[in-house]
């Protein structure tokens, strides 16, 4: 082999990542691909031109970190930031009904008290007023159906990055915050199916909690 270079063979394998070796090859260049961040070996062994294979071979240990968006931190800050991105949109919104509907409220009681001569007129625009507070409760109750869904979505992502980790403390860490969206969004899905979304029912609401805890 020494004389002839070329008729060198190798086999390798990566510890950590496979047990098998690979087939043999002439070239000593071995690639990987989507290799998972952890702690590796490379090993390598070598066989002459009359096939004699050096089964002590060479190694080389080394780590590989994960990238940022592989670690929990960051699922952890993507779940917080929707999380408080539908807070605070939900929180504007329900502003704007409510000042909405006072001011509907407010145009009910002034109409009423002009019109008090004119009957008909009075219940036809009365009328006309409780339908658009119907619309706006309707408006209320999507708001509510759809930061549901995405709590439960952010609930479902936290689920499948725990499943990833192995550190009890960690997974521990992601139960409470998948009870406490858990929670949050068993408020706002009993308010859209409430039939009076201005009364909550809170014992119901904490025995559903209970149950599904």
């Amino acid at each position: 082999s020494l004389i002839d270079a070329s008729a060198v063979s190798y086999r390798y394998r990566l510890r950590g990542a496979e047990t098998a070796w690979s087939s043999p090859i002439a070239g000593n260049t071995a690639s990987y691909t989507f290799i998972e961040p952890g702690d590796y070996t490379f090993q390598v062994i070598a066989a002459n031109n009359d096939g004699v294979w050096n089964e002590e071979g060479v190694s080389m240990a080394f780590s590989l970190k994960p990238y940022f968006y592989q670690t929990s931190w960051f699922w952890m800050l993507l779940a917080s930031t929707f999380f408080l991105a539908g807070a605070w949109a939900l929180r504007v919104r329900t502003r704007q009904l409510q000042h909405q509907r006072e001011q509907l409220e407010s145009m009910v009681d002034a109409r009423t008290r002009d019109v008090m001569a004119a009957k008909d007129q009075i219940q036809a625009q009365s009328d006309a007023l409780r339908a658009s507070l119907k619309e706006k409760d309707v408006l209320l109750r999507e708001v509510h159906h759809r930061v549901k869904n995405n709590l439960q979505m952010i609930s479902s992502l936290l689920q499948l990055q725990s499943r990833q980790v192995d550190s009890p403390e960690t997974k521990l860490l992601f139960d409470e915050c998948r009870n406490r969206i858990y929670s949050f969004s068993m408020v706002h899905e009993r308010l859209y199916r409430a039939k009076d979304i201005a009364h909550f029912d809170f014992v119901d609401y904490l025995t559903g909690l209970a149950e599904q805890l």
